[in-house]
Order: structure tokens, then C-alpha cells, then sequence
């Protein structure tokens, strides 16, 4: 079997930028949860953090409406970053029950239901958000994230580009478009995503 050297660069090529997109990508989502907490001025011992995450809670127990299913949302992120994924869906509910309109809510309701393989529930979710505001692209991205895990990969395509031109910023719907086109057997076009989406990632456009 003969090989082509310049066929085998090419492919590595290929290689080579998906994996720097996905460490762009891992660094980007990963960069909160290294940031540094803000902190009161003066010393805080783990006593006065505990004090302090307990006056958080009263606080949210006066709150209604949006703002306390974006509190609870915050909560969400901290979870979901050590992998508590059945506490993040509970508290996600919270988030929904507070503030029914409240898209983040939902799409992250979704995204959670994806990382725990409950695919169809994800769906149903990402459906409902798209009845309420059919222009919501991470909805759209997550349709698209969903049918590529299922195979059926036109179907992912189609929802992945209507998902960019609803936003055509999210560094995530050009990633999850490369790795369509790369499954397809088409690395070109997986490259142009690929590119485009380190572009804006560079441009730090991270609205997924």
C-alpha cells in the first residue's frame, strides 16, 4: 500500500488544528473555574467563607422571579464543574420553575441531559426552548449536538448552519460543524469550520 507524503502532511494538517480547536476550546470553558474567587478586602478564613456562602443563601431566599433563577444557575455552573450532574439537573429545575422564560435555564437543562447520554430528554427540552423563541441558536446547536451523537448527520448539519446564521459568532456550533463535515468524510470544509471557530474564539466571542 503506498501512502503520499503529501496526502499523509495534509491529513496531519487536518489533525493537528482540530486538536489545537479543542484545547482553545477546553482552555475557554475551563478559564472560570481557575479564575480567582473575589474576595473582601482583608484576610478570609474558610470561617468567614462559610458565613459569607450562607448569607448568599438568605439572600437568594428573598429573590424571585429572574433573578433567582439566574442565582440559582450560578450554582448550576459550580456543579456541573465537579461533575455533580444530578444536582446541576435538580437545580437547573429550580432555575425553570423560578423563571419559566428563562432561556440559559433551559439550554443549560439541555446540555446537562447531553453529558448525562439522555439524549431523547435533551431533545424534548431544546424542542420546548424552540417553541418559545424559535431564534434561539444554542437550542438550535443542541439539536445539532444531539443528532450528530445519534447519526444522523445531515440532520445535524442542517440544524448546526441554521443555528450560525441565527448567531454566526458561537465558537461551539463551528466546532460541532467540523466534527459533522469531518465525520462525513469531508476535512476541507472541516478545516474552514475549525478556523472560523478559533477565529472567533480568538475574537473572544464565546456565546455558545
Amino acid at each position: 500500500m503506498i501512502i503520499r507524503k503529501g496526502s499523509l502532511e495534509k491529513k496531519r494538517s487536518h489533525l493537528a488544528l482540530a486538536t489545537g480547536f479543542m484545547c482553545l476550546m477546553a482552555f475557554a470553558i475551563a478559564l472560570p473555574a481557575f479564575a480567582a474567587p473575589a474576595q473582601e478586602p482583608g484576610t478570609v478564613t474558610p470561617k468567614a467563607a462559610v458565613q459569607k456562602n450562607q448569607n448568599q443563601k438568605q439572600d437568594q431566599k428573598t429573590l424571585t422571579g429572574s433573578a433567582l433563577a439566574l442565582s440559582l444557575l450560578r450554582e448550576v455552573s459550580a456543579l456541573e464543574r465537579v461533575n455533580k450532574l444530578d444536582e446541576a439537573i435538580a437545580k437547573t429545575k429550580e432555575s425553570i420553575t423560578a423563571d419559566p422564560s428563562c432561556m440559559p435555564a433551559k439550554v443549560q437543562l439541555g446540555n446537562l441531559f447531553i453529558k448525562k447520554g439522555q439524549l431523547d430528554k435533551a431533545m424534548k427540552v431544546f424542542e420546548n426552548a424552540l417553541k418559545q423563541n424559535p431564534e434561539l441558536h444554542a437550542a438550535k446547536t443542541g439539536e445539532g449536538v444531539i443528532l450528530f451523537k445519534k447519526g444522523d448527520l445531515q440532520g445535524a448539519l442542517a440544524d448546526l448552519k441554521e443555528a450560525l446564521e441565527l448567531n454566526p459568532n458561537p465558537v461551539l456550533a463551528y466546532y460541532e460543524l467540523g466534527n459533522v463535515y469531518l465525520k462525513m468524510g469531508q476535512p476541507q470544509k472541516a478545516l474552514e469550520a475549525y478556523k472560523k471557530g478559533i477565529e472567533k474564539l480568538k475574537q473572544g466571542r464565546h456565546a455558545w
